[in-house]
Parts: C-alpha cells; sequence; structure tokens
C-alpha cells in the first residue's frame, strides 16, 4: 500500500472492504482473512493470485 500511495480508506471504497479488516490485517490482528477479501485487495492493488504446484500453474485468479 505504501509504495502505491494508496489510504486505507481509498483501498477500502475501491475494494468494497472495510477499513476496519484492513487495519486488522495490517496491524495483525486479524491473521486469518478470507480469499475473498486478499482477492478483492490484491487485484485493486493491481496484483493476481497464482495458485502452482511445483512449477505447474493450476490456476491464476
Amino acid at each position: 500500500m505504501e509504495s502505491q500511495k494508496v489510504s486505507v480508506r481509498e483501498l477500502s471504497k475501491k475494494a468494497n472492504v472495510s477499513s476496519t479488516v484492513i487495519q486488522e490485517i495490517r496491524s495483525g490482528k486479524q491473521d486469518n482473512p478470507t480469499l475473498l477479501v486478499l482477492s478483492k485487495l490484491i487485484h485493486t492493488l493491481g496484483g493476481e493470485i497464482v495458485i502452482k504446484k511445483g512449477k505447474k500453474t493450476l490456476a491464476s485468479v
């Protein structure tokens, strides 16, 4: 987030994830976020989730 200069509030609005959840993930209070929440945040920040088994890519979400 810092490298992209995105605030928690801005990310919250763009990803449709509560700012409380984002702050808890960042602080370590939320140590088991759902894949849906992570997916929303990652995609909003321009990333992707890649699932691999060994060297083989099984899925890219």
